[in-house]
């Protein structure tokens, strides 16, 4: 009798979780480059999740339950992708934010899709990603339809004629590449050369040499900022002056470690505002808290969006008192409306793209400080 009372408590114990530590929690996922050459973007991404999950908790959380930040690495590439997207579905996140690198969104998108996981990626650009009709799929960063025209815009204002576009093989380059060749041929600009970097990274001397030839009057470089950095760098060495415009993957500090203040003078790259640029106090109050928390600034403003992204769950989820996936999506593509994250105002439309976003200008001195440009 002992023995059959002793196995029924325990057998009670097994289903109490659905009612207790199960509902303790809310999981949500942070896919991101944690590991890899895009990591210091993944960690910031992480730092910044981790410390506005505290603050929602130390407010009660969501609809009383506390947050639980599920950090998973992609390494930055589409098969880490795959992998840490089965993680955090075998985790039973209910949202996920990120990832990055556009072609890492677009190798998960169908995985956290077939789960019923919203996915609210934060720096991931290409159009496509929003274009395929997936329900549970939203972007808080701008598109390279934007970022194409903001290109084009920098251009005119530059007063050049004759551009060379340099991509790489990634989504986001090809999109924004092809965007903005396109805009540009519309205006009337002449493309004077077109080509892809070499996959032997770092070696590009041989393709600026090639460049040179075609004599552009300015390079459009739509590619992520380590290469940005050893193209800046190798240019100095050949004593070339041409002027270089990068899209926003080229915003991070650690270009100016790579590429070094000399090389870096005078280049432009176009961006969503940096964190230190952001008008709101909420964002003010956001940067001086990571200050505090992790003795240096927050440089990201992807970083920045992660945050955004994980408000704007937490909406939901205190709207609808709900963790399903069908009413957190439905309500992001329905009822959220000009909510007011760090970088502004934030609504959906019904590709699940943010509305009413800006690009904006900056160019590197010689102290290796990033400008607005005005």
């Amino acid at each position: 009798m002992k023995k059959f009372l002793i196995y029924g408590f325990l057998l009670g114990c097994c289903f109490l979780p659905h009612y207790t530590l199960a509902e303790e929690v809310v999981r949500i996922g942070l896919l991101g480059p944690m590991s890899g050459p895009l990591a210091e973007e993944g960690k910031q991404m992480k730092e910044v999740a981790e410390l506005v999950a505290a603050n929602l908790n130390a407010q009660g959380g969501v609809f009383g339950r506390k947050i639980q930040m599920v950090i998973a690495d992609d390494q930055g590439t589409v098969e880490g992708g795959k992998t840490a997207a089965r993680q955090l579905t075998g985790q039973r996140v209910a949202a996920v934010i990120g990832s990055y690198s556009s072609a890492v969104t677009d190798a998960v998108q169908g995985i956290f899709s077939q789960a019923g996981i919203p996915q609210i990626s934060n720096a991931s650009t290409a159009v496509p990603l929003s274009r395929k009709g997936i329900k549970t799929f939203f972007r808080i960063c701008s598109n390279d339809e934007d970022q194409a025209q903001a290109a084009v815009e920098a251009i005119l204002e530059g007063n050049y004629k004759r551009v060379a576009i340099l991509r790489d093989s990634t989504l986001y380059s090809k999109g924004l590449a092809d965007n903005t060749r396109s805009l540009l041929e519309q205006r009337g600009i002449q493309i004077a050369f077109d080509e892809f970097l070499p996959t032997d990274h770092g070696k590009y001397r041989e393709k600026l040499v090639q460049m040179r030839e075609t004599d552009p009057d300015v390079i459009f470089f739509a590619g992520y900022y380590p290469e940005a950095a050893v193209l800046l760098r190798q240019k100095r060495e050949l004593r070339w002056q041409v002027p270089i415009i990068g899209g926003d993957a080229s915003n991070n500090p650690d270009l100016i470690n790579i590429a070094g203040k000399k090389a870096a003078r005078g280049f432009q790259f176009l961006s969503l505002p940096r964190p230190e640029n952001l008008p709101s106090l909420k964002a003010k109050e956001l940067l001086s808290q990571f200050r505090s928390e992790y003795g240096r600034r927050v440089s990201s403003i992807y970083a920045v969006l992660a945050g955004d992204a994980l408000g704007v769950i937490a909406v939901a989820m205190d709207q609808t008192r709900s963790t399903d996936g069908g009413m957190l999506a439905n309500y992001l593509l329905h009822d959220l409306k000009d909510y007011e994250g760090f970088t502004g105002q934030i609504s959906f439309d019904k590709d699940g793209d943010r509305e009413g976003q800006i690009f904006v200008e900056y160019q590197y001195d010689a102290r290796g400080k990033a400008a607005l440009l005005l």
